[in-house]
């Protein structure tokens, strides 16, 4: 049984996990909460059918974080996929996890469990925490993303009903799809600077993304 009140959780399909996107803003978010980093790959997410197998994401997030034991990756969801598949909301998918992990583990009183997520989809999850009850049990780390913006109205309207909302800046905004793009147009994995050697190498070890190969 984990003390949830000494992490930070996070989720996403990591298809494939990037260097210089998903690591960099884990190790910030580290650095200036001092919380160790759970990250839980989606086994099923609804709303797209990853390329990658849950199995050879995990293995590329495990050797992503190698160097950096204060990031776990664990596989919680496979557990509950039968449960999650019924919701077509990412947002909802992701709110019940959260329910069943503060379930399965110690919240201290007082505690509240971190989340983070990036501010293209900040407004969404606050919606389904608002509509599950869960606002006064979560404090929510966003990312700030090119492109988006969480407003002040609705940083305030979600903190006067019980939100704990803390805004982090960016590092780098080098998502999945940019990998998958640059695959697209030719560019072999171990040039795509926005990917770590040991993902790159396990990428072309296991001919992943075949099918985005032209």
């Amino acid at each position: 049984m984990l003390n949830l009140g000494n992490y930070i959780i996070t989720t996403g399909t990591f298809d494939p996990p990037t260097r210089k996107g998903h690591l960099n803003n884990l190790v910030q978010a580290h650095k200036i909460t001092g919380k160790k980093i759970m990250v839980l790959p989606n086994y099923n997410p609804g709303h797209k059918k990853p390329f990658a197998s849950f199995t050879e994401r995990v293995s590329m997030l495990k050797k992503l974080f190698k160097q950096h034991p204060f990031i776990h990756v664990r596989t919680f969801q496979k557990r509950v996929d039968s449960k999650l598949r019924q919701l077509t909301n990412q947002s909802a998918q992701y709110t019940e996890m959260y329910k069943m992990i503060i379930k399965e583990n110690k919240l201290l009183p007082g505690q509240r469990l971190g989340l983070l997520t990036g501010e293209d989809n900040a407004a969404n999850v606050l919606k389904s925490l608002k509509e599950n009850n869960m606002l006064k049990k979560i404090k929510l780390y966003v990312t700030k993303r090119p492109g988006y913006e969480l407003s002040d109205e609705i940083i305030k309207q979600y903190r006067e009903v019980g939100a704990e909302i803390k805004i982090l800046p960016e590092v780098s905004d080098a998502s999945s799809s940019v990998v998958r793009k640059s695959i697209t147009e030719g560019t072999t994995f171990k040039k795509i600077s926005i990917l770590s050697k040991s993902v790159a190498k396990y990428m072309t070890k296991h001919h992943l993304y075949k099918k985005l190969i032209k």
